[in-house]
């Protein structure tokens, strides 16, 4: 009796199990069947004939929060570089340019030039000044170089400033404002004409530079009033600089016009723009480089 008893509820449970089974295929049916469009090839044609024009402002509606997602940007670039730039703040000519990778007849000469005419005490306390010793790599000498080189002479002339590659670009990308764009601390300390003590460009440096003969000569055609000033202002690299923030819509410099950077990077219309680091510093604290 048992047994029987036993037999007769195994037979329930499995009319249960069997009732709840088709109950659950009917329901998944029953939605399959509504949720599934009488022509999905028409559906499928539907969505791929959309005009592009309206697939990409669909695709810009959808991406539209992440624009305002950029608060800021900083980068890096390849030190010691220097850029000789116009009165617009555009580079004059690929030969007024300086770079580290220098090792030129000329500038070494320069260097040994001005290793006799300073003598050993004045040089290692520009040593102690700076952290640079008299290198061709480093600016002043390569400066003097171009300075000295008469094919160059008509260049210098055009030269407002000399400014880093990443103040070139921030010129640009900020809509060209009617101003000298400054450099970081960190780039202008592998110029090695900068007094890291003081945050300025070190004296003695910067009057053998503006002193040279070729800067001398051309300077008799500047007005009585004019000063040489060819070494950019200094900042710190995450100085907040009004005019370092976002992408304007316009140029403002003297040539004007549409600044193309506006469409071209909506991303960056409402970011901070930081002043560039050396590439040996950002990769040293985890930033690239």
């Amino acid at each position: 009796q048992q047994r029987d008893e036993e037999e007769e509820d195994d037979h329930m449970e499995e009319a249960t199990a069997d009732d709840t089974a088709e109950n659950v295929n009917d329901t998944v049916g029953d939605n399959t069947s509504a949720n599934t469009p009488a022509n999905p090839a028409a559906t499928s044609n539907a969505t791929t004939q959309q005009p592009p024009q309206k697939q990409r402002k669909q695709q810009q509606q959808q991406y539209q929060y992440h624009y305002h997602q950029v608060i800021g940007i900083g980068f890096s670039t390849f030190v010691m570089n220097l850029v000789g730039v116009d009165v617009y703040g555009e580079p004059v000519d690929e030969l007024a340019t300086l770079s580290y990778a220098c090792n030129r007849e000329d500038v070494v000469w320069q260097c040994r030039r001005l290793r006799d005419k300073l003598g050993p005490q004045k040089l290692q306390a520009m040593y102690q000044r700076t952290g640079a010793p008299l290198h061709p790599s480093y600016a002043l000498p390569q400066l003097l170089a171009f300075y000295a080189n008469p094919h160059a002479r008509p260049l210098a002339k055009k030269i407002e400033r000399w400014q880093s590659i990443s103040s070139v670009c921030l010129h640009r990308w900020t809509g060209k404002p009617n101003l000298q764009m400054p450099v970081s601390y960190s780039e202008a300390s592998w110029t090695g004409m900068l007094d890291f003590r003081r945050c300025t460009w070190d004296e003695e440096a910067v009057h053998l530079f503006e002193n040279c003969r070729g800067i001398v000569q051309y300077a008799h055609d500047m007005e009585d009033d004019d000063e040489i000033d060819l070494l950019p202002p200094l900042v710190d690299y995450d100085a907040a600089l009004p005019f370092l923030f976002g992408v304007p819509r316009a140029n403002e410099g003297v040539e004007g016009g549409d600044n193309p950077y506006w469409e071209r990077w909506p991303e960056l219309r409402s970011a901070t723009t930081a002043g560039a680091g050396s590439d040996g510093c950002s990769r040293g604290r985890g930033g690239g480089g």
